[in-house]
This record gives structure tokens, sequence and C-alpha cells, in this order.
């Protein structure tokens, strides 16, 4: 049978989606276009109300071609009933872990045509994402990850490592460690998160980036492992989520021993040359206009490198939703709005630190004599990139050596003077 699969969300669901279309190849199942295929699979998010509003428009659009649709994921794990009675035309609809029932109602189309020695990438094929655990013990209470996933579960190192060696002799350049929370790896099977990057970074890949990093969980023995190993990026993903110790006690987020700048002031004396990316929330329930300000004044001093921000969603069923203090979707959006600002005057000033400098560069992408690619300091799809003007033979998934002679925002740009790994 033909089929056709979309992908929302996160990285760990395009995992998940690629795990599918393994195991659909395996059982006979051929990927094609959705306009050529047979029946269309989506994988859907509801982590926030947005997630969920674009996984209904896409199941709704599929739906409109008069194709077979089957949905699953995270928004059929937690509206599995409604969306059945509220879209009689969709054939069905799976919860997250349901490879085998999806599967079963496809019916095994024959024997593989091809034996399929790794998971195909729906990302460019010189980057993976690898997913080292499922489900999340934490509670933060802005968050439904825990009741649509289920508790964390780690996987063992060596299936980790099998996989991974799979991914560089197929030719990956750039390992993207993610779980909900990569730094509770191994706590329920004895391992822990320094030793498995220390085993990958055995393999022959010139890239490993660890993402999803919980502050409070940031050891020293995990950064000298980064520091000690020549392919694990300087660079770390640690949403922190604020500043206020009240906000963050609200949030049911866990405190960090010393606070956050001294961790950040810690993390950066080890590791010299790190850009720290972090998330945060704005206008949670409670919040006021000093535990805001605050916020806008550690971002200043802390001078991060990359910086994400989302106006908080009031999810039902977690017990943020439940709390006072609810606060007005405009002053929400205000809020985001000055802390993007505020950063984006951060990063350029850190951007304009980095003219004159040569760097090497992924190449991600190329039209003409132009190139879009990243360095080490960032993750594909969610971080800055790097402009290349005049290309020479440098083409996606090549190493570059660029010249910065321009700064932006959030991009800077510049021109090759040596190409190679």
């Amino acid at each position: 049978m033909k089929y056709a699969i979309v992908s929302l969300g996160c990285p760990k669901n395009q995992v998940d989606s690629e795990n599918l279309i393994l195991q659909l190849g395996i059982s006979g199942h051929s990927r094609t276009a959705p306009e050529d295929a047979d029946v269309i699979l989506i994988n859907t998010c509801s982590f926030i109300e947005s997630a969920k509003t674009e996984s209904v428009e896409t199941i709704l659009e599929a739906a409109a071609t008069g194709k077979r649709v089957i949905a699953f994921g995270c928004l059929p794990a937690r509206y599995r009933d409604e969306l059945a009675r509220e879209m009689p035309e969709i054939e069905a609809f799976f919860g997250v872990g349901e490879n085998q029932r999806i599967i079963k109602q496809l019916g095994r189309a024959g024997a593989a045509v091809e034996t399929l020695s790794s998971r195909p990438l729906l990302n460019a094929p010189h980057f993976a994402y690898l997913k080292i655990a499922e489900g999340c013990d934490n509670r933060c209470t802005y968050c439904v990850i825990p009741s649509i996933r289920g508790p964390y579960i780690s996987r063992p190192s060596a299936e980790i490592f099998q996989e991974a060696r799979a991914l560089a002799q197929s030719g990956v350049k750039e390992l993207i460690v993610v779980a909900q929370d990569t730094t509770a790896y191994g706590r329920d099977i004895g391992e822990n998160i320094a030793g498995l990057l220390e085993k990958l970074s055995a393999l022959d890949i010139p890239w490993i980036r660890l993402m999803y990093a919980y502050p409070e969980a940031v050891t020293d023995e995990l950064l000298d492992v980064m520091r000690g190993a020549g392919n694990i990026c300087a660079y770390l993903d640690m949403p922190l989520q604020h500043s206020d110790a009240g906000v963050l006690k609200r949030m049911g987020r866990r405190p960090v021993e010393g606070g956050q700048l001294r961790l950040i002031e810690k993390i950066r004396s080890k590791l010299p040359d790190i850009a720290i990316r972090s998330t945060f929330i704005v206008g949670f329930p409670g919040e006021t206009d000093a535990e805001f300000d605050g916020l806008l004044a550690f971002l200043r001093e802390a001078r991060l490198d990359r910086v994400g921000a989302f106006a908080y969603s009031r999810e039902e069923g977690t017990p943020a939703a439940r709390m006072k203090g609810q606060i007005g979707a405009k002053r929400r959006k205000d809020r985001l709005e000055r802390l993007m600002a505020a950063q984006a005057a951060i990063s350029f000033e850190r951007n304009s630190g980095l003219i004159g400098r040569t760097l090497n560069v992924l190449i991600d992408e190329r039209e003409g004599d132009t190139a879009i690619g990243r360095t080490c300091a960032d993750a594909p799809e969610i971080d800055c990139g790097v402009i290349v003007h005049g290309a020479g033979n440098a083409r996606a998934g090549d190493f570059a050596r660029v010249r910065i002679t321009e700064a932006q925002d959030y991009d800077i740009a510049g021109v090759i003077t040596k190409e190679g790994r």
C-alpha cells in the first residue's frame, strides 16, 4: 500500500514518525507524496493550543482530499473519543506508541522491497535526532506531556549506541540527542547522560548536540565530558523557563543550587566557547510586572546566546490551568514581544563580535551561489543561520570554513575561505 506521512510538532515526534516509516517499510508498504497515496498518516501534536489547532487543521485538510486518513500521536492520546465523534470521516485515531496497531490497520502489504539498515530521515540526510528516552517524570504545572507519554523510560545505552552507529554509517554528520529531559537519562537503569555522551563521542560523527538539559541536573561530570570530547558541540540547550523563584515554584520547576546565574558562570568557566540556549514562558498565572521585569533584567545579565520564548498556554487538565491570576492574551503577547526585543539586541551584539572570525559551518541548503548553514552554536530549525556568499563547491552536508563579514539580529553572513570537514 502507498502511504504519505505528515509529522507535526517536536523532534521527538519526528523520531516517532521515522520509526513508523521504518516499520512500514519492513511490512512492505511504500511511502509516497500525499497526492499519490492511498492513505495519509498524520502524527499530531497537542502541547499547546496553537499546536492543537495546527493538528486539527492538518487532519481536516487531508480529509478534504477524499483519501483514507489516520491520525495518531499526542492529540488522539488526549482527545481520542472527542475526535472520533467530531470527525467521523477519519478512518482511525491512535495514541502514542501504537505503531503496531497502525500497521495492523493498514494490513500487511507483503515482503519489503529493500532492507532498511537505519531509520529513514524526514529532514536533510546530514543530521538526525537520537531519542534516548520516552515519557517524563517531571511535574511542571503547565505541561501535559507526562499525561500523554507516561513515566520516564530510558533506552538501554547499547541500543542507543547501535542506532547511532547505523546513522553514522549512513553518512549523518550531526547527531542531536533528544528526550523530554535528557539529563534524567539513565536514572531508572543505573546509567547517566554523561556516560552515554562519552560512549557516543567514540563514533565517527563530527558533531553531537545535547538538547533539553534541565538546569538542576547539569553536573560537573557532564560538563567535563563535553569539554573532553572533540566532537560534542560546545552547545547546551537548557530550558530555564523563568528567573523568578516564586514563578518557578508555581511552575513546579526544581531550584538550581546556587541560582541560575551562578550555574551559567560555572558552565562558561568550564567551556568558555559554549553557546547556551534557553526557553522562557511569559504570562504565567500570577506573574507580576516586577517578576517579568526581573526576567528582562536576568536576560540582560545572563546574555544567553540563543533564546526562545512562549506566551503561557492554558492547557486543560494541568494544575496551572486552575491557578488564580490568569493573565489576558493581550498582556501575554505584549510581554512576549518585549522579551524577544530585549534578546534581539543581545543577540545582535553577540553576533557582531563574530565579524572577522572564521568559523566551521555545516551547510544545510544551497541555492545558486548562496548557501545557508550553521555553526556548532546553532541547532537546526530553531537557532540562527549562516548566510554563505560565494559558496563555491559546497553542498548540503559539507563543512566549510566561513569568514564572518556581517551580523544581523539572529543570523550572520560570510564568505568561504576553505572548504572541508
